[in-house]
């Protein structure tokens, strides 16, 4: 093994670590909380009979088990991107249950986190990143707003498929925007979309405002992978944004102490 592939494997068993750290923390705190009482607070599903949490990240259903195991849910009349191997059928007459996979660690750690947020009544209004996250907000605009931005253009032509493939919903431009669209993010945050194409004047631009008091349901690391997840959504640069390498953003004033979120380079 060179020096080249030596570093990365030392990185890779970092990250890891790190990710198995951050995992193993949020459980331990989160391990006194009752789930049918987080449900009421977030606004989420509750399943009685399996005792799962119920929750959406975009589009996407995940439950949260009482041992705190985080899976994505596919309704049996979705087709799976990419497909997996086809499973037996189900005898006759029996209905073909939901397919399940596990979530991966970021959809993990934002559902884990929300756990230790208090809720509520979402708010009205929006609110932008900087106002949740001052010292972050750079890193936002760059990471999320700006891609995006980039292809306002070609965002602008495929609205109607962002739209129905993420469950977004076009609603009045305001701010000088030429087109908004709104999504549901996660139970008690909603992201608003607004694309100002290029005019004699200003270049194309994006902004992502989040629900007013969105904060009160995800910590503010967790509503930048939001962010990241709308930016994958809907642009053609997948790959997450390669900043300082592995970072743990930690906020205080949660009573049952500061959630935790790290965020790898590229994936």
């Amino acid at each position: 093994m060179n020096e080249r592939d030596s570093g990365s494997a030392r990185g890779e068993r970092m990250r890891i670590d790190k990710e198995a750290f951050v995992l193993r923390t949020l459980r331990e705190k989160a391990a006194g909380v009752d789930l049918r009482d987080a449900a009421t607070a977030l606004g989420a599903g509750y399943d009685a009979d399996t005792g799962r949490l119920l929750v959406h990240i975009l589009n996407e259903r995940f439950a949260l088990t009482p041992e705190l195991e985080a899976v994505r849910v596919q309704p049996a009349d979705e087709t799976p991107e990419p497909p997996p191997r086809s499973p037996p059928a189900p005898p006759q007459g029996q209905p073909e249950a939901a397919r399940e996979r596990p979530a991966g660690y970021e959809e993990t750690v934002v559902i884990l986190n929300s756990l230790l947020m208090p809720g509520g009544k979402p708010g009205e209004g929006w609110q932008a990143f900087r106002e949740m996250a001052a010292g972050h907000a750079q890193d936002f605009r760059v990471d999320v707003e700006q891609p995006l931005a980039e292809e306002a253009e070609l965002l602008v032509a495929r609205v109607p498929a962002i739209a129905n493939r993420f469950g977004g919903e076009l609603v009045e431009a305001v701010g000088g925007s030429d087109l908004a669209i709104v999504f549901a993010g996660y139970p008690g945050v909603r992201l608003l979309l607004q694309l100002y194409l290029e005019d004699t004047e200003f270049p194309t631009d994006a902004r992502v405002l989040f629900s007013a008091g969105s904060d009160h349901f995800l910590p503010p690391g967790c509503l930048e992978e939001l962010g990241h997840c709308l930016r994958n959504a809907c642009s053609r640069r997948r790959n997450r944004p390669v900043n300082s390498g592995l970072k743990i953003l930690q906020f205080a004033g949660i009573a049952q102490g500061p959630p935790l979120f790290v965020r790898g380079g590229s994936r």
